[in-house]
């Protein structure tokens, strides 16, 4: 089939199937395309009035549209600053059911929730003030209390350190007061027991050495107590110089020798390691080496043995000397060991031991004063070991 347009004539042809001799049959059909023309001009017309009226109408929508999610959207940018800024916003409207509705309606349940935990937390957060107030109030009280306390423990300290000077002071009038007529009883005691006043049969001697045992026994505590009121005002005259060890403790053992034998015991001094030089007032480690062997003499049994001995560089460092006094008496018990170096404490059972109770809290407080430590090891029936230290030249 062909066409072929002419003078507005559209002429088509079609070869016609029939025999024809010499040549082919055509069949050609002419038609006024004019008026095609006309009606595709006007349905040409039509479909772009109709295409802009669409397009008006789609713009309209879209633009309708836009304003929909747009005012929402902006609405909830509102909230979402004033959340920024720390303040609760509004509920949003919530328009429809699509994606933006749902987010508005979640973010409406956020503010609700939020709304509420604010209220929680203001609530709490007034129940901290309240108990911050209270506890305030009460350490103010305590403080206030603590204060009254405190003052009254000054005064209390004031007074207690005013009677412990009263009572150093008593102490040290009355046993002065004291050794003087303690002293002449005594020395008439001697003169009766040498005859002053006639000889003496067995009992009156026996009651005259018996009233003098106990008037040394009283010079004892007379002089112990003497020396803890010394000592505990600072009034013990010490005179520190070097001293060899060996003859602090050979002096001390010259004395013992009639005590040793009456009890039937044995004194090993070991005189290795004593012949360092020490720091100290020989007088009082003199006097603190009686306390300790005579001690280990009273609380030792017949046939027993007391060592003393001493080795250098000590716990307190190699600048010290340990001198140790150990014997193979009655020991001391666990719950008497940390108090013998108390005052007036006495170990062993009531009325059977004889002793001031005083020898140890001073032997404690001479070598104290020397800068020095002393202590004691003891279990019962395997006797007891006392140490103490002194600084080297």
């Amino acid at each position: 089939m062909r066409f072929h347009e002419s003078a507005g004539i559209l002429e088509v042809y079609r070869p016609v199937e029939v025999d024809v001799s010499g040549g082919r049959l055509f069949l050609m059909l002419g038609f006024d395309v004019s008026e095609v023309s006309g009606i595709v001009s006007k349905i040409t017309r039509l479909i772009a009035v109709n295409a802009f009226i669409v397009y008006i109408l789609g713009l309209l929508a879209l633009i309708a549209a836009v304003n929909r999610l747009t005012e929402p959207l902006e609405n909830l940018a509102e909230g979402i600053k004033d959340l920024g800024l720390g303040r609760v916003p509004s509920p949003v409207p919530v328009r429809g059911y699509d994606e933006v509705g749902a987010l508005s309606s979640n973010f409406n349940k956020m503010i609700e929730d939020l709304g509420r935990y604010r209220e929680e937390v203001e609530r709490y957060q007034k129940h901290l003030e309240e108990m911050v107030r209270d506890r305030t109030e009460a350490l103010n009280l305590a403080n206030s209390e603590l204060l009254r306390i405190n003052a009254s423990l000054k005064e209390a300290n004031a007074k207690l350190l005013e009677l412990d000077k009263l009572k150093s002071n008593f102490l040290g009038i009355a046993t002065h007061e004291l050794k003087t007529p303690l002293s002449v009883v005594g020395g008439y005691l001697d003169s009766l027991r040498d005859g002053f006043a006639g000889d003496l049969n067995e009992v009156q001697d026996g009651i005259v050495g018996e009233a003098l045992s106990s008037c040394h026994r009283m010079e004892a505590l007379i002089s112990d107590m003497l020396d803890l009121t010394k000592i505990e005002a600072g009034k013990m005259p010490m005179e520190i110089r070097r001293f060899p060890v060996i003859g602090c403790v050979q002096k001390v053992g010259g004395q013992m020798i009639p005590l040793l034998q009456k009890k039937k015991l044995t004194l090993d001094i070991q005189e290795g390691g004593m012949e360092v030089e020490a720091l100290c007032d020989e007088d009082r480690i003199i006097q603190v080496l009686v306390n300790l062997i005579s001690n280990a003499i009273k609380f030792t049994p017949s046939g027993g043995k007391i060592t003393v001995s001493a080795r250098g560089g000590t716990r307190q460092g190699p600048s010290s000397v340990q001198v140790t006094v150990s014997d193979t008496g009655i020991g001391i018990s666990h719950q008497d060991l940390p108090h013998i170096f108390d005052e007036f404490a006495q170990v062993g059972e009531p009325g059977k031991v004889e002793g001031t109770g005083l020898g140890l809290a001073i032997c404690r407080r001479i070598v104290h004063a020397h800068g020095g430590e002393i202590w004691a090891e003891s279990k019962l029936g395997q006797g007891t070991t006392f140490h103490f230290t002194l600084p080297l030249a």
